[in-house]
């Protein structure tokens, strides 16, 4: 039984239903029927915490649901795009670089509580950065399968900065240059190849919006798995065509 913490999944289902309308062929439909299940699965009490402006690429989708979410009650706050990529390994020149990136990004987080708002406002007052276990939390997702994705970013990190030092013959300066010219980075070795690949060898958790951990992916009563059951539920009793579509794409 899904614990609802808005008080009418039903009415908020037919807004975005609504909002859906005016997006017709500017956006991907299957793209667009996972934000709704991810602003659904907040609603309700799946998740403490719905990012808009991190997948869909559409200003229009995220202000007409970052509006929704005001209208319903729900904590919106605006900021810095969070990463939990841990970079303790890496030259503070380079992570300075990374922060910096991100720091120029922004996202709209929908959050079911006011403490939650607050512990959002704290991370935005930190550059964006949290821990991987509060990216886990706040989110919803298993946190094996999210450790696991910014492995993979580390990993795709290590090959970035293994390239500029080999193009750049360890000269920093030239190193930092390149990491801001527009030069493309290709990997050589076949480490900087694996690292590099490592990041796009994606497993989507069916109905969820997170990639899963090879252990999860591999095993039918996972986290991940009895986490997707929950949100296929919250889709079929929403509305059997959204399940549908859900269906169609993870299928």
């Amino acid at each position: 039984m899904i614990e609802t913490k808005c008080r009418d999944i039903g009415r908020l289902y037919e807004a975005l239903k609504v909002l859906e309308a005016t997006l017709a062929g500017t956006v991907d439909r299957d793209e667009l029927a996972q934000e709704i299940l991810d602003f659904l699965a907040m609603a309700a009490g799946l998740k403490p915490v719905f990012v808009l402006g991190r997948g869909l690429d559409s200003q229009r989708w995220v202000d007409g649901a970052a509006g929704l979410a005001e209208e319903f009650g729900f904590y919106v706050v605006r900021g810095i795009l969070w990463d939990a990529t841990p970079f303790d390994k890496f030259p503070r020149w380079y992570r300075d670089y990374t922060v910096e990136r991100f720091a120029a990004l922004r996202a709209v987080y929908v959050c079911s509580s006011a403490e939650t708002a607050e512990e959002i406002e704290s991370i935005n007052e930190a550059g964006g950065r949290l821990s991987m276990s509060a990216e886990a939390r706040l989110l919803g997702y298993p946190e094996c399968c999210v450790a696991a994705h910014h492995v993979s970013a580390g990993r795709y990190h290590q090959a970035i900065l293994s390239i500029v030092k080999r193009l750049a013959g360890g000269d920093r300066a030239r190193m930092q240059a390149l990491l801001r010219s527009d030069v493309p980075l290709f990997p050589k070795t076949a480490r900087e190849s694996a690292n590099m690949e490592d990041m796009f060898l994606l497993d989507p958790a069916p109905f969820g919006s997170w990639n899963q951990c090879r252990s999860c992916a591999e095993d039918d009563h996972s986290p991940s798995a009895k986490l997707s059951e929950k949100y296929r539920a919250l889709a079929e009793t929403t509305d059997l065509e959204l399940s549908r579509t859900l269906s169609t794409e993870t299928g």
